[in-house]
């Protein structure tokens, strides 16, 4: 690394020193820019209608929701996530309305809320199961009578 001695820098060392400062500009970018998202939006919330899945206010209401579950990755620590999976029949009309790129033939859409971006995200997403299973019992009853 740095040495203390009286010569001058080495090529390495200069390419270290660049890289630090690099590295730090972009933890402080990061961090500032996800900031700055979360204080202009809403955040990540639910309502009667449906779930907000990220900080532009991209909703996928609850009628196109297949099932919500838990990932989180093998090899990175901060890639737990709660995965909102949608209808394969509808998820062209939620890839439209998101505008996201077009449709991957391996790629199935689900709306990820990645649990470093929010504040309590293992009481989320055990909050918005319930209210997601509560919807599907009022809804199902519903469809009984």
């Amino acid at each position: 690394m740095l040495s203390a001695s009286k010569g001058s820098f080495t090529v390495s060392n200069i390419f270290i020193l660049i890289g630090l400062i690099a590295f730090t500009y972009f933890l402080f970018w990061c961090s500032y820019s996800m900031f700055l998202s979360r204080k202009k939006g809403e955040g990540i919330y639910w309502d009667d209608e449906g779930v907000v899945v990220d900080f532009e206010g991209n909703k996928i209401f609850w009628s196109e929701i297949e099932n919500i579950e838990f990932y989180e990755s093998q090899n990175d620590m901060f890639t737990k996530s709660t995965y909102i999976r949608v209808f394969i029949y509808k998820q062209e009309q939620v890839r439209l309305r998101h505008k996201l790129p077009f449709k991957n033939i391996i790629w199935r859409y689900s709306g990820s809320i990645d649990w470093i971006t929010i504040e309590k995200p293992k009481e989320m997403h055990e909050a918005l199961i319930q209210f997601w299973e509560a919807k599907n019992n009022l809804s199902s009853n519903n469809t009984e009578n």
